[in-house]
């Protein structure tokens, strides 16, 4: 991940502050697609969007609430069950 995010931001110049920034959110997002759709996880323990916005907040300006939300809410409908 660490490669990826290095590529991620030499290719989108501005996205995020630092390489580290990225990483940490797609390690974030690793972790919230496990804990919404791993079925030994009771429903009543699963992360909430406010939870995983509280936890994936770098800082105040990235990454931004909404994305945070949106992520959320695309890995929410997601299922690799189907």
């Amino acid at each position: 991940m660490q490669v990826f995010a290095e590529v991620y931001l030499s290719q989108n110049p501005g996205a995020a502050p630092t390489n580290d920034s990225i990483y940490l959110l797609c390690f974030a997002v690793v972790l919230l697609n496990s804990d919404l759709h791993n079925p030994n996880i009771p429903a009543a323990n699963k992360m909430s969007k406010e939870m995983f916005v509280k936890l994936a907040s770098q800082d105040e300006v990235f990454p931004p609430p909404t994305l945070l939300e949106a992520i959320y809410d695309r890995v929410a409908a997601s299922s690799l069950l189907q």
